[in-house]
């Protein structure tokens, strides 16, 4: 997947002669919107079923919700982080999976 910078998404592998830690794999494949969304709503979900002890179908809601949007991203490439980006923030979604930012 080709990145803004010109590079690609992919990790590279170590060379096993060095012992030197290898370096990470670039970021790709998300917007920042979307792992902000990710994590918001992992921190309501625990805070639902745990701290605030919420009914057992809030807690399957919120359940329903994150894996309905895990399901929209791999099975059709939509990123709802992305959409949500692109309505509400101020800069434009990069790295979006396929491309579908270039595309609109």
């Amino acid at each position: 997947m080709p990145l803004a910078s010109g590079g690609t998404c992919r990790a590279t592998p170590c060379p096993s002669s060095t012992s030197a830690p290898c370096a990470p794999p670039p970021a790709c494949c998300c917007s920042p919107a979307a792992w902000w969304l990710g994590l918001g709503l992992a921190t309501v979900s625990c805070a639902a079923m745990g701290v605030l002890g919420a009914p057992l179908w809030v807690t399957l809601a919120l359940c329903a919700l994150c894996l309905g949007m895990l399901f929209a991203e791999t099975a059709f490439g939509i990123c709802v982080g992305c959409a949500l980006q692109r309505a509400f923030g101020t800069t434009p979604p990069q790295h979006c999976p396929g491309g579908v930012c270039a595309a609109s």
